[in-house]
């Protein structure tokens, strides 16, 4: 699916995008591998996963601006699920269990997908 963050100003944004919506996903993927039986066991994957939020964080903001301006109902949405991911990984290392089980990961993720 292409995403549809296309603003008037070039194409930098719609490239943006989708590296976002692939990193989110690479992260989804790497935080469920962290998880066997209600228990993060693989630390590595967890911070991995950690480290691809913050980056798709950083990325999102060198367009959210833009987005704002143009469809901004998108933008909150974005915003949105980005905290609400920032806040599943709340440090380096991770809790004794899962502050929210992959399934809740993939929906956030979706909703990026969905409103980029």
């Amino acid at each position: 699916m292409r995403s549809r963050l296309c603003l008037k100003t070039s194409a930098v944004p719609r490239i943006r995008a989708g590296r976002i919506v692939h990193t989110l996903e690479t992260a989804a993927e790497e935080y469920e591998a962290a998880i066997v039986d209600n228990q993060i066991v693989e630390v590595v994957e967890y911070q991995d996963s950690r480290g691809f939020v913050q980056y798709a964080d950083t990325l999102y903001q060198t367009i959210a601006l833009a987005l704002a301006q143009d469809r901004p109902a998108d933008h909150a949405a974005i915003a949105q699920a980005l905290a609400a991911l920032r806040g599943i990984w709340p440090s380096v290392n991770p809790p004794a269990t899962p502050v929210a089980p992959p399934s809740e990961v993939y929906s956030l993720v979706s909703q990026v997908k969905l409103h980029s």
